[in-house]
């Protein structure tokens, strides 16, 4: 399949979108990292109907940007879409799209020398995530208090809510620092201005690896990694039409250019990504062939982008009220027209 017509525009945490990114394309945000594989290999008709921008601040810049008219569609995190339609955000967003069928491991990171990382292990906890409940534990000597994000609103800031099952008057309170991007929240914690962050468990590894941060735990929420949001105002004639090619060749990609064609891998439990795609990843986002594997066991991109479960967004939904998120507004709820492509132009 052919490739490489499209070109990534990189911004930084506290970056803003040049005005010449837009050049009558859709402008889509993704997080420049290895879940935004399947853009880049797309055919080259669907590449030229867009133009990428890669925003390292994650979900909550990705939000302000489509929030500000700078963005059209977004790859965000599901508990980021999920809050901001939550809290009120619903007249200009719609999610009409998933891209991971599979959930996120979030890495909670620490200085090496975090005091944390001598505390016995949970009992209840399984071995690579028996020490993530001390981010809320108010009982742990030591505990985190400043947490380190990279904006309010992204997936740094609303996961540290739910670590644990436990209820809300037995964990601990702490204040957010915000950091803008990965750079930024690893400096944040030499600089002893925050006290731990979480983020996507192989993004951090090779920090982990080189003893720059140090693993405390992981969390994994129930539901999918990544969805994809546009503007509701986009969504009437022509622009509805081409957020609707762009859903379809994404899964394309996914279908015909990712995964293995080895007729040795049918008889693995999920698709297994070609060693091209692995390369690929590799070079272009600066991760470890061997990380890019480890990566692939627990990643399965959805065949279908084009489609939304609203059941697991309701259920993340829950999972965040719940946790206290919603607090300012208690009547929260998300409106199932607000979910899913539509079948007709949105009036």
């Amino acid at each position: 399949m052919e490739q490489e017509a499209l070109t990534l525009t990189l911004l930084s945490g506290a970056g803003t979108l040049e005005e010449g990114a837009r050049e009558g394309r859709l402008v889509v945000g993704l997080v420049p990292e290895h879940f935004s594989i399947p853009f880049f290999h797309m055919e080259a008709s669907a590449q030229e109907q867009v133009s990428l921008v890669g925003c390292r601040g994650g979900t909550g810049q990705m939000l302000g940007l489509l929030a500000a008219g700078r963005l059209d569609v977004c790859v965000a995190l599901t508990e980021g879409l999920v809050a901001a339609l939550g809290r009120g955000n619903r007249e200009a967003l719609q999610v009409v799209g998933t891209l991971t069928a599979s959930p996120l491991t979030w890495a909670v990171a620490v200085h090496p020398a975090s005091a944390l990382l001598a505390t016995p292990p949970h009992a209840d906890a399984a071995a690579d995530a028996s020490r993530a409940h001390l981010l809320v534990d108010a009982a742990s000597p030591g505990r985190p208090t400043r947490i380190g994000i990279s904006r309010f609103g992204s997936g740094s800031h609303i996961v540290p809510h739910v670590v644990t099952p436990r209820t809300r008057a037995a964990a601990a309170p702490f204040s957010f620092v915000v950091h803008n991007d990965i750079d930024g929240l690893i400096a944040g914690i030499h600089s002893r201005a925050s006290d731990a962050f979480m983020w996507e468990l192989f993004t951090t590894k090779k920090h982990f690896d080189a003893r720059r941060l140090a693993l405390l735990g992981t969390v994994t929420p129930p539901w999918p990694a990544f969805m994809i949001a546009c503007r509701r105002d986009l969504l009437t004639g022509d622009n509805r039409l081409r957020i609707r090619a762009l859903l379809d060749a994404v899964s394309r990609a996914i279908n015909e250019a990712l995964y293995s064609s080895d007729p040795d891998s049918s008889a693995n439990t999920t698709p297994v990504l070609s060693d091209s795609i692995v390369s690929d990843i590799s070079s272009r986002f600066n991760y470890v062939a061997a990380d890019v594997r480890e990566w692939d066991k627990i990643t399965v991109f959805n065949k279908d982008v084009a489609s939304v479960d609203k059941r697991a967004i309701h259920t993340c939904h829950a999972v965040l009220k719940d946790a206290g998120l919603f607090d300012d507004d208690p009547d929260s709820f998300i409106d199932d027209k607000f979910l899913g492509f539509p079948d007709e132009n949105i009036e």
